[in-house]
């Protein structure tokens, strides 16, 4: 009979049949395909999950990674979320309009983005919005921004400084920089740079000597109230100098030096025979006139006798815009410009309201304030 050959021939076909393609929603899967999925209303959805860093080997429990085994990256600060396939011993990204989107926000002006083709290739083109300066990029290179490229770091190793080296295919490598710095001539150059060193030097001694050029070196330390300087010379003997003692003995020659001799004028002077001494408070500027500096001066003054005209030691030859002549024991005040006149080195001005008769003011302390635009 042949009814058992046929049955045979029946079981050996479907044998055949089961290690042969898998098709779900379709019974005819495509011969090029070992798994063909149809359907007009599903998806195929990944397993989701989320991954410590480019080379976690950990959060998918199983033997060694193969090749091209995916997942879907719930995301976190590091790893952008989307598609990564296990590739050359570390996570890769599959870049999606999410991810370069993401990349171009952060460094374009979103106004500014275009995107067009050529030979094969996409070129994006940008405004950054930091440096205001048109960029260009091709799709191929913006790419390999999401990969894990190479990387760079430090470590401390039992006190050496290591740098190390990850490389975007291949095993980390480990560059000991302490052993490469011990023969760099730069390096140790500048170390020492930091380093004293013993240099011989030649001290200068300081010798005082008096007014009749005798030398007087001080030995021992000078009188309370005294202004001294203290150095140690090169046999480390400490000397002394005076600077109170020298100022004291030598204050006539001082003071009659002409530069000296026109400060202390300026200061403080003594005219009409000693009848009117005043000194210097202060002189400013208050503000500006027409780009000119307007200036507030102010003297304190000591009159022995009355007076209807105060002379100060300055030229004012610009245009006084207002003065006041206050009697310190009275508080009383008498204000403005009756006349100006410069002499010399000195301006005499009398003080009241112009058009009436001068006033004869008695005499006392007073203070002068003068408002003029500077010339």
């Amino acid at each position: 009979m042949k009814t058992p050959h046929l049955l045979i021939l029946i079981i050996f076909t479907l044998g055949i049949g089961a290690y042969g393609q898998t098709g779900i929603g379709t019974q005819i899967p495509s011969s090029s395909s070992e798994l063909e999925i149809k359907s007009k209303d599903k998806g195929v959805l990944i397993p989701r999950l989320e991954l410590k860093n480019t080379k976690d080997k950990s959060t998918i429990v199983g033997t060694e990674y193969p090749e091209s085994l995916m997942i879907y990256h719930t995301g976190t600060k590091a790893m952008l979320a989307g598609y990564y396939f296990w590739a050359e011993n570390h996570w890769n990204a599959l870049v999606s309009n999410t991810t370069l989107q993401h990349y171009i926000k952060e460094i374009a002006d979103p106004n500014s983005v275009t995107v067009t083709y050529d030979e094969g290739d996409y070129i994006f083109t940008w405004i950054n919005k930091d440096t205001n300066i048109k960029e260009t990029m091709k799709l191929s290179d913006v790419i390999k921004t999401f990969e894990s490229l190479t990387s760079l770091s430090t470590v401390y190793d039992e006190g050496e400084a290591v740098l190390v080296y990850k490389p975007e295919r291949g095993i980390e490598n480990n560059v000991k920089l302490t052993e490469l710095l011990k023969g760099s001539t730069v390096f140790t150059e500048y170390i020492e740079s930091f380093v004293p060193s013993a240099v011989k030097e030649t001290v200068t001694n300081v010798t005082r000597y008096n007014k009749e050029g005798v030398e007087e070196n001080i030995a021992n330390v000078p009188n309370a109230g005294m202004i001294y300087y203290k150095y140690i010379n090169e046999s480390s003997i400490p000397e002394y100098i005076t600077v109170s003692q020298d100022v004291s003995n030598d204050f006539k020659t001082i003071v009659n030096q002409a530069e000296n001799t026109e400060h202390i004028k300026n200061i403080a002077k003594t005219v009409k025979g000693n009848d009117n001494f005043y000194s210097t408070i202060k002189e400013e500027i208050i503000g500006k006139w027409d780009e000119k500096d307007v200036m507030r001066y102010i003297v304190k003054l000591n009159k022995a006798t009355s007076f209807t005209s105060v002379e100060l030691p300055k030229v004012i030859s610009g245009l006084v815009v207002d003065a006041k002549l206050i009697n310190e024991s009275s508080n009383s005040m008498t204000r403005g410009v009756i006349s100006k006149q410069v002499s010399g080195t000195k301006t005499v001005l009398a003080i009241g309201t112009a058009g009436t008769i001068i006033q004869n003011n008695p005499a006392g302390n007073y203070y002068l304030i003068v408002e003029y635009i500077k010339e």
